[in-house]
């Protein structure tokens, strides 16, 4: 696409975007958008590989290595996650655990093609108009008190079902930006809401309580993005339960320009 066209698509979203709530919904695997991730990954400077498990593509660090997004080193890849989460059922994983797990395949970026990725059941993820409840502006945690507007958008939703993996019967926790989240029972499934309307929210999650116990994914950390104004997708509870996660904004990023 031309630029002149591209930004000419970009702008007729947007229009469409602002105001509405969407629903993040997984779908059948689109080649442009899947196309899209992987020319973006691999001008990273590392040469990560691809699994896919349940639908997800997911990112992982090469052989003996591990992945921060908050590092200068994999800086690139969290544009990668941010712009192409709205387009691909997408996450990146700190370490390798995921490629041990029941049903993942894993390949390097080199051989993730489409074909590949499609024939192992990768997803695609949609924006619905969301047909839920706007969420209402929202309770300080542990207070009970209206958080001040100066704090909007410094704030995000947390819809977590204790007993289900739809993440149906749910409860619905008000949480602050950039802290961390922890919880003394575990979530079978969640989905997070993001209220922004310019900012994306890049949400890294732990089976385990305090966020920041470094212990690997079956025992550490996954990243996944949601769109501004944008419920995400349901996570159940593979491959283990949700205890801690911390929410921080990204770039607003529509139709993969920042």
């Amino acid at each position: 696409m031309s630029a002149s066209l591209n930004l000419l698509a970009t702008l007729a979203f947007a229009s469409i975007v602002i105001g509405q709530q969407w629903q993040m919904v997984p779908g059948s695997l689109d080649a442009a958008s899947y196309n899209g991730l992987i020319g973006c990954v691999k001008q990273a400077s590392t040469r990560y590989d691809v699994a896919v498990l349940n639908g997800v593509v997911v990112i992982v660090p090469p052989e003996g290595g591990a992945i921060d997004l908050d590092s200068e080193a994999d800086h690139a890849l969290g544009s990668c996650l941010d712009n192409f989460s709205h387009t691909v059922h997408l996450a990146v994983d700190e370490t390798r655990a995921t490629v041990s797990e029941p049903g993942a395949v894993s390949t390097s970026q080199a051989l993730a093609t489409y074909q590949w990725a499609e024939s192992h059941g990768a997803q695609s993820m949609n924006l619905h108009p969301s047909t839920s409840q706007r969420r209402e502006a929202p309770m300080s945690p542990n207070s009970g008190s209206l958080l001040p507007r100066a704090a909007s958008p410094g704030y995000f939703f947390s819809l977590g079902s204790a007993s289900e993996t739809d993440c149906s019967h749910y409860d619905q926790q008000n949480n602050v930006l950039n802290e961390c989240i922890s919880f003394g029972k575990s979530y079978r499934s969640i989905r997070f809401s993001n209220p922004s309307q310019t900012n994306g929210l890049r949400v890294k999650r732990w089976p385990h309580h305090l966020c920041n116990q470094d212990r690997g994914w079956k025992d550490g950390s996954r990243w996944t993005t949601v769109y501004p104004q944008s419920d995400s997708a349901c996570y159940n509870s593979h491959p283990d339960d949700v205890f801690s996660f911390v929410g921080k904004p990204t770039p607003a990023c529509i139709l993969d320009v920042c």
